[in-house]
């Protein structure tokens, strides 16, 4: 069990949980489906001018932008569609994602299309770099809107946030977690997403689901045609962050009923194995009923109920998540 320093509020506690063998959670695949471990070991990988980046060319056109040099481990990922392309997400903000994805549009041969940046929600390791995009879209919620337009100040309680590195690599030059942070960006370039709205690529479409266990401004993103999930931080492999559990058995219940041949993962390994959303169902309901295991752990500083049940976590940060 991970103990995190006050510092780190966003640090995934319980980062000892999963129960199936490999960073992606990947048991044998069953039959028909991806083998998810080997599509990882040998997807390309894109060289940038941005080392801080891991750019990882993904089934789907789809590309990753891992940031393995933070202990969150931040997965952006980039989708090509045929009239616009998708951001979801900007990461941390330590390297420069903007610069890293013309690079990729350079190196890769990729046509110049316009380019939707969406946020999953207004946590800080999501929206980091949203600095470098002229617009972003995000849910909307009144603390979404404000979490943004106000930024994160440097110094405080999340110098230890930004010191918790693991390098290689290491960051980029003048990177200083005592001044860093996270610059206010204006209300009139942000887009309202609402749970009806779906994002046309032009040859695909992405079904926006509103999840709120986690954040109240959280979403995921659903390719129903080509069964594509993306589910952000409403699951996590290695362990939740949650604000209470009935929301997140219900985030779950929505999730695991959709129907993925590929399911895209925000922290850690890109992909996951399509039967951790039923395994993690299962568990997390264990614990709603009181059937679980429960205790406490130190998180952000503070004790916090954690709930344990068949090797999968869950920690109720409550208010925190909505710092």
């Amino acid at each position: 069990m991970r103990r995190c320093a006050p510092a780190t509020l966003l640090c995934v506690a319980v980062a000892a949980m999963v129960p199936f063998g490999t960073a992606a959670g990947q048991g044998s695949p069953a039959e028909g489906e991806v083998d998810i471990v080997k599509v990882l070991v040998s997807a390309p990988r894109v060289p940038t001018s941005q080392p801080w980046f891991e750019v990882i060319r993904l089934p789907n056109r789809v590309y990753a932008f891992y940031e393995p040099g933070h202990s969150e481990h931040v997965n952006s990922f980039l989708i090509l569609g045929e009239s616009k392309d998708l951001l979801f997400d900007t990461g941390m903000g330590i390297g420069n994602l903007r610069r890293a994805l013309e690079d990729v549009r350079r190196e890769e041969g990729l046509p110049e299309r316009p380019l939707m940046v969406v946020n999953s929600h207004a946590h800080l390791d999501h929206v980091g770099g949203n600095a470098g995009f002229d617009k972003v879209h995000i849910f909307e919620t009144e603390w979404s809107i404000r979490t943004l337009t106000t930024g994160l100040a440097p110094g405080g309680n999340f110098v230890g946030y930004w010191a918790d590195l693991e390098p290689p690599p290491k960051p980029p030059e003048g990177f200083d977690p005592r001044t860093f942070g996270i610059a206010a960006y204006p209300r009139e370039r942000i887009g309202m997403l609402d749970a009806d709205d779906v994002i046309d690529l032009g040859d695909r479409r992405f079904e926006i689901l509103h999840t709120t266990s986690h954040s109240p401004d959280s979403i995921v993103l659903y390719d129903r045609d080509n069964k594509i999930l993306l589910t952000a931080d409403t699951f996590v492999p290695n362990g939740f962050l949650a604000r209470d559990l009935d929301t997140l058995v219900a985030d779950m219940e929505t999730i695991t009923a959709l129907e993925a041949k590929f399911h895209y993962n925000t922290h850690g390994a890109q992909l996951v194995a399509l039967d951790m959303r039923s395994h993690h169902l299962e568990a997390i309901r264990k614990m709603a009923q009181g059937k679980g295991v429960e205790s406490t752990t130190v998180f952000a500083g503070l004790e916090m109920p954690l709930y344990q049940a068949d090797g999968v976590a869950v920690v109720l940060a409550g208010e925190l998540l909505t710092y």
